[in-house]
């Protein structure tokens, strides 16, 4: 255990649904370093039982003779804040919770293999990558954009600049009943995007709040980036993406 790297703890100044988040023990994380170390040295443990898994996998693909002609996607649905700013579960903003692997092999592409892509990619490009790896056409609906051209060791052209996510606090007030009116309107004010980029982290509150960490400078996500002009270019480009991700219900209505 004395060989586990402890997290990050929280900033100096944290933005108040944080402080609300610590105040819950469900989500608060051990304060004490022995605790830290072991909730992280369980979940190493469960990486590890994972990978072990993935190798039986594997080698059935293998001894059936199905290896060479099967395509295979490993990735998550969310991460674990494992003590990071304070915090456990899957909870927040932090990228902590939200980045998770991704993982793609071809047998077909196999010169890339080990190949690791520092670009952003997002959960909705796992469809639109596996269309295009079984000649399927990619539905107009798709937000996402194929990753083939990674899988070919080629740069492919306007990729995109950040990555992008989002978190709906209604879920943890209102749950499933839709008739909880009053508590669903109370948390909609919570309702947060992330947008990342290479050097900021923007997050925009629905109640009109935003937080802009400086990146560049701590990648921990602890310091504040003092320059409204750049915050103003962040928010710009959020509602931007926002404007081009709308619900499509009406694709497809009009023209063929």
């Amino acid at each position: 255990r004395s060989a586990i790297n402890l997290p990050n703890a929280p900033g100096s100044d944290l933005h108040p649904l944080h402080e609300f988040l610590l105040s819950i023990s469900y989500f608060a994380a051990p304060e004490d370093e022995a605790g830290l170390r072991e909730i992280r040295a369980q979940y190493y443990g469960m990486i590890s039982d994972v990978d072990e898994q993935l190798g039986r996998v594997w080698n059935a693909l293998r001894e059936s003779g199905q290896w060479d002609n099967t395509i295979v996607i490993v990735t998550s649905d969310h991460g674990e804040q494992l003590g990071d700013h304070g915090m456990v579960q899957k909870m927040g903003w932090f990228e902590e919770s939200f980045h998770v692997p991704l993982i793609v092999r071809d047998p077909r592409t196999s010169k890339t293999d080990g190949t690791i892509v520092d670009a952003f990619t997002e959960a909705v490009d796992v469809l639109p990558t596996l269309c295009d790896l079984i000649d399927v056409p990619i539905p107009r609906q798709c937000d996402g954009r194929s990753l083939l051209p990674f899988l070919k060791g080629e740069e492919p052209a306007e990729w995109r600049d950040a990555a992008y996510w989002e978190f709906d606090w209604r879920f943890f007030t209102a749950g499933r009943d839709g008739a909880k009116w009053p508590e669903d309107r109370r948390s909609v004010g919570h309702q947060l995007t992330v947008r990342r980029t290479e050097d900021v982290a923007y997050v925009q509150f629905a109640d009109g709040d935003a937080l802009v960490y400086d990146l560049a400078t701590d990648p921990t996500w602890r310091t504040m980036l003092v320059d409204p002009e750049r915050a103003w270019v962040e928010a710009r480009a959020m509602l931007a993406w926002r404007a081009q991700h709308t619900d499509r219900t009406l694709t497809g209505t009009f023209l063929p």
